[in-house]
């Protein structure tokens, strides 16, 4: 049974929206929908998680999101025309696996473990070698910037929302379909891989730790990008987990109190009390102080 969100009423007397956050994302069906139907909605599309949580995720996001833009407007200029604003955290959360996963696909091409490489004869010392000059990565910068756009959190939120959510999103006045926003991504994504891939030719590299279980056996196999970034995935749940696991609370134990040891404490109070009531302060002179 779904739970009705108390309204209230502002200072000029206008109803306040309960679910303004998710409202923002859901199809134009659902633009006047009573409370009551989100939270329908919520429980339909989520089973257990209340409407309340839902729309405290999808506003903190939106509110977190606002400080990320900025940073990346100050800190990346010129890579991204146009002012960023308004980003969400969920689309770093969305996307890393798959960024992840693509990543590493050059480091473990092939699938099979490298034997460990024969030491090299010691060579004469030379003068060391200048560093190498240190190179961007504008195609994973571009994608920063862009997941700090307002209209890619709301595209994923929508999708989040399932077959109730937005199909398209307002981008400099035009309405763009949610899956141009998805097809945007997916393209930086491979350029972000391919970039990847620059910066990795040379390097040697074993199979990735987290690829391998404590016997030292694949979990899963390292030629399948899905199953790569399903096992960062799992990981993250498993973090979440461990993090979920310490904030327990912690349980409080009450034990009867005995009664005569609360007799023996009051006898000593009033012990104490007629002690002090007795003293003769007319016979204190002003050096006791």
């Amino acid at each position: 049974m779904p739970r009705y969100a108390q309204a209230w009423v502002e200072d000029d007397g206008e109803y306040a929206d309960p679910y303004p956050a998710i409202r923002e994302v859901l199809s134009d069906a659902y633009a006047d929908a009573a409370p009551e139907t989100i939270e329908q909605l919520v429980e339909t599309t989520y089973p257990g998680l209340a409407a309340e949580d839902l729309e405290s995720f999808f506003s903190t996001l939106s509110r977190a999101g606002q400080a990320v833009g900025q940073v990346a407007k100050r800190a990346l200029p010129g890579v991204v025309q146009g002012a960023t604003a308004g980003a969400a955290l969920g689309p770093w959360g969305a996307l890393a696996g798959g960024i992840a996963g693509g990543a590493l696909s050059a480091a473990t091409s092939g699938g099979a473990r490298r034997a460990p490489r024969r030491a090299a004869p010691p060579r004469r010392p030379t003068a060391p070698a200048a560093p190498p000059r240190a190179a961007g990565a504008p195609a994973a910068t571009q994608l920063l910037r862009t997941l700090s756009r307002p209209e890619v959190s709301q595209s994923l939120r929508s999708l989040a929302m399932g077959g109730a959510g937005r199909r398209n999103v307002n981008v400099g006045g035009q309405s763009v379909p949610i899956g141009a926003i998805t097809n945007l991504l997916g393209q930086l994504l491979e350029r972000v891989q391919a970039e990847m891939h620059g910066f990795s030719v040379g390097e040697t590299s074993g199979t990735p730790a987290y690829l391998l279980d404590d016997a030292g056996e694949y979990v899963v196999d390292p030629t399948d990008p899905a199953q790569r970034a399903d096992r960062v995935l799992e990981l993250f749940a498993r973090e979440d987990a461990e993090a979920a696991e310490s904030l327990r609370p912690v349980e409080v134990v009450y034990v009867e109190a005995d009664d005569d040891a609360w007799d023996e404490d009051e006898e000593v109070d009033d012990d104490a009390l007629s002690l002090y009531e007795g003293l003769d302060y007319d016979a204190l002179d002003d050096d006791t102080y």
